[in-house]
């Protein structure tokens, strides 16, 4: 499910079919692609095509963890992943009126119907 946002450069979607809830937790699989890619990755020094994170939310706390995220350049080649076990997952609050806080609602609104 793609979400509109206001950077013509980027296409943010998440996979519904990858949600999963787990009490008020709820895991999904989300991608952001670069139309122009502008974000050079430090280690490898390869411009930033595609982002692809696994992510878990916490509806009643509002809050956002990665559990796992990997970074792809243009030709979609693997540049970079990190991995966390759900507990070391650090969650933060997100921020109302982003683009995160609508993944959020349509994600957990999502999970109430499953």
């Amino acid at each position: 499910m793609t979400i509109p946002n206001s950077d013509p450069n980027i296409t943010f979607s998440f996979d519904k079919s990858s949600v999963l809830r787990r009490g008020n937790l709820v895991s999904v699989w989300e991608k952001m692609v670069y139309t122009q890619p502008q974000i050079k990755d430090e280690a490898s020094g390869k411009m930033i095509k595609e982002k692809k994170v696994h992510r878990l939310m916490n509806c009643e706390a509002y809050t956002q963890g990665v559990i796992f995220g990997a970074t792809y350049a243009e030709n979609g080649r693997f540049i970079s992943s990190v991995s966390y076990d759900e507990p070391q997952a650090q969650m933060s609050p997100v921020p109302s009126g982003t683009l995160a806080a609508e993944e959020l609602r349509l994600v957990c609104l999502l999970a109430q119907i499953r």
